[in-house]
Order: structure tokens, then sequence, then C-alpha cells
């Protein structure tokens, strides 16, 4: 028999012998009426054994009466006690259930996204053999890529890769790296995401990293007041899966580093994935461009551009490295999804002069809110690719280009523009986030 039944019942029985004093003390009074005394007492008879146990039983009943308050109070006490604990069991039950329903659902968005891969491939593979067989469909009007297909067109350079083993080895979430591995190699990449940063010449990455860890570096630099601006501190509620951030960088020196942040940001559940290669204006698949890696890796070679600039020219180290248009990226993987929020930070040592104009002629920045950017004239005179070929622009031109394009971009475009150059924690030395 458990507590809360036998309770009542010794309630019960505390009032039933009260009841027993009480007919005990009424029978006193019943058996033994009150005598009438002299006024003055003097021939009163002494307290006699019935009027004795009269008064006995009156303690005993008020006694008795103040058990049946107290074990009334300790029940009920108990009773509020059971009931808060069944609540909180209840809650536990529904906050493991809701767990195991997001799980199941992260699960099933990573099988769903696999499925779009394989359907992907599939139709890849149709579209070859029609093109064998001289049966090839018309392309996607110029700019649309896949927001009108539904299937991206432009072939994605090298970039960093997601096995899902990293996920296995008891990793506290998981469902969360599982989904953030299906994530990294959906074919458009921004679906999925609330928030998206591109981080267009990222160097080592730290502004991804000011993206998903701000409490990291600290005190404030400007890049913490675009993000809190453009995306709010909630950015970092629902263990931040609300965020996708995708980085594009040419050096090839910082390949391992960019891999090792995707791993790492994997197993937390967060998203992100990194293009190794340049961005510029009409480029076509196989285009490749010289870089040059200008100082030796001081300040992680924050200056890898098109043009030699720094010392002697014999001290540059050249890299021919692939390059690829980053309009038709936007408007294939971004316009594809359309995020709520979309940043992108344009830092490409001199690039900017080619694939600005593209990214204006096809109408990319229709999927860009805020853009922070920083033009290079210092590099310049420098080779610039345009709709119409390869033009040297000189510093002048790089000049008037620069004043030029923020009137250019207000006239068609809703995107805010802020120039910032924020070099500041650029050799980080942050550890990496421990996902357990």
């Amino acid at each position: 028999m458990n507590k809360s039944s036998t309770l009542p019942m010794l309630m019960a029985g505390v009032v039933l012998v009260s009841m027993m004093y009480v007919y005990s003390m009424s029978s006193c009074f019943v058996s033994h009426p009150p005598q009438s005394f002299p006024e003055n007492n003097q021939d009163a008879p002494a307290l006699g054994g019935s009027s004795f146990e009269l008064a006995q039983a009156k303690v005993d009943r008020d006694m008795a009466l103040l058990e049946v308050q107290r074990l009334s109070s300790q029940m009920a006490k108990e009773q509020a006690a059971a009931e808060e604990k069944a609540a909180e069991k209840a809650a536990a039950e529904a906050k493991a259930e809701a767990k195991v329903d997001r799980d199941m659902a992260l699960l099933e968005v990573q099988r769903l996204s696999f499925e779009v891969q394989r359907l992907s491939s599939q139709m890849t593979a149709l579209g070859l053999e029609a093109q064998a067989h001289g049966r090839v469909p018309d392309p996607p009007p110029q700019g649309q890529g896949a927001a009108s297909s539904g299937t991206p067109a432009m072939l994605l350079p090298e970039s960093t890769t997601l096995d899902p083993s990293i996920c296995s080895g008891g990793l506290k979430n998981e469902a969360g790296c599982l989904a953030a591995v299906a994530w990294s190699s959906q074919p458009i990449l921004a679906a999925g995401c609330k928030h998206l940063f591109l981080d267009v010449g990222s160097n080592i990455g730290v502004h991804t990293r000011f993206l998903y860890e701000p409490e990291l570096y600290r005190p404030r630099h400007p890049y913490d007041d675009v993000m809190d601006g453009i995306f709010g501190r909630e950015r970092l509620e629902n263990d931040r899966r609300d965020l996708c951030s995708i980085g594009f960088e040419p050096n090839p020196l910082h390949r391992q580093r960019h891999q090792d942040l995707a791993n790492a940001y994997a197993k937390m559940g967060w998203r992100y994935r990194a293009f190794f290669a340049g961005v510029s204006g009409w480029a076509t698949p196989g285009d490749k461009l010289t870089f040059y890696r200008q100082d030796n890796g001081k300040n992680n070679d924050w200056g890898f551009s098109l043009k030699h600039s720094y010392g002697k020219k014999k001290n540059a180290e050249k890299h021919d490295v692939p390059i690829f248009s980053l309009a038709t990226f936007v408007n294939e993987h971004v316009g594809g999804a359309r995020p709520e929020k979309v940043l992108m930070k344009m830092d490409v040592e001199g690039s900017e002069y080619s694939t600005f104009p593209e990214m204006l002629d096809l109408r990319s920045f229709d999927n860009i809110d805020t853009m922070t950017y920083e033009f290079h004239a210092r590099f310049c005179p420098i080779p610039v690719r345009l709709k119409d070929g390869v033009h040297e622009f000189s510093k002048q031109d790089c000049l008037d280009y620069a004043r030029e394009f923020p009137r250019l971009l207000s006239a068609g475009f809703q995107t805010k523009l802020s120039e910032i150059d924020d070099e500041k924690h650029r050799k980080d030395g942050r550890p990496w986030p421990n996902p357990t």
C-alpha cells in the first residue's frame, strides 16, 4: 500500500478516536449533571472522580484535534510534494520525447539530403546520356541557375569534405554532426540555412569563428557589431544550427586549416564549407590565375593576390590557382534557397574589380542583404576580367571604380554596404570547440 492511500485511512482513524473522546465527554455530562452549590461554597462538596474524568476527556479531545490538524497538514504537504514530483517526471519524459523527435527529424533530413544527392547524380547521368545521343536540353536563362531549374548548373571547385565517420565514437551530438555532414554536400548549399555568411577571401577562417564563437574574441571588434547587427545575438540559440558559413580561399597553404575547422564544427553540429579557389568575373571551368604569396607566411599571407607588391619580385612565391564565378555561385546556391539573412564579406586583394561587375550584371546582389568590402587600389595596375575580355586597370581606373561602385549598387539593389577591413585576431590561436 502506498503513502497516498495510507494517509486518508490514518486521518479517518484519528477522527474516529476524536469522536469517541467527544462521546465520552458528552456521557460524563449526561451521567453527572452539574450540581448546584451554595453561594458561599461553604458546604460545596469536594471535586469528585467524575469531574476529573470529564476534564481529562476534554484534554484528550483537544490533543486528538491537534493531532488531526497536524496529520492533515502533513498529508497536504506530502500530497503537494507527490504532485510536484509527478509534474517533474512528466516534464522530463516530455523533454526526452522531444529530443528523440528532434534527433529523428535530423536523421530524416540526412536521409532526404542523401536521397537528393542520389537523384541529382541520376539526373546528371541521364543528362550525359542525352547529350551523347544528341538530345541536349536548353540551358536555363543566364544568372538564374538553380533558382529556375532546381539543380545547380555550375561545376564547383575543390573544397573541404566531410565523412560521416567523424560523427562516430560516442559523439554527444551525433545527430547534429550527421546533419552537418549531409548539408556540406547537398545540391543547393543555402538550403536549410536561416542565416548565411559568405566569407569571400577567408584567409584562415577567423571571421567564421566570429560568427559561431564570438565569446572567444574579446575585446569587441568591428565585425562583432556587423554580425550582431544583421543576425543578432539570438543567432547563438538553437545550438547555432540556424547558421551556415561558406568560405572561399585561394591560398593552398590554408587548406588543412579549413578542413580542420570544418571537421571541428561538424562535430558540434555547425555547418561550414570552404572552397579552395579564387573568385572572378566571367570565369569558366578550368580557368586559373597566377597568385603571389607575398610575405613568406607573415600575417598568414594576408596579401596573397594577383599582384606582387611586397618586397622584391624574386622573393614572391607563385601559385596557379583555379578561379570561378562568384556571381553564378550566389545565384545558384543562395538565390536557389534565399535564407532569411545573408551577409557577405568581400576581401579578395584586387579580385573585386573583376567580380563586382559580373555580380551587378547578373543581379547577384538581389541575394545579398549586407556586404562588407575593401577595394585594393594599391595593387593596381592589375589585369581585370570583364565580359568582353581581360583589361589592364591602371591605378586611376581602380580608384574611379571604387568611387563609382556604391552608386551603381544603390541604383539597382537594396544591399547595404559597409567598407570595413577588420584584421583583428588574424592569427587566431584559439582552440577548436569541444564536442563533448
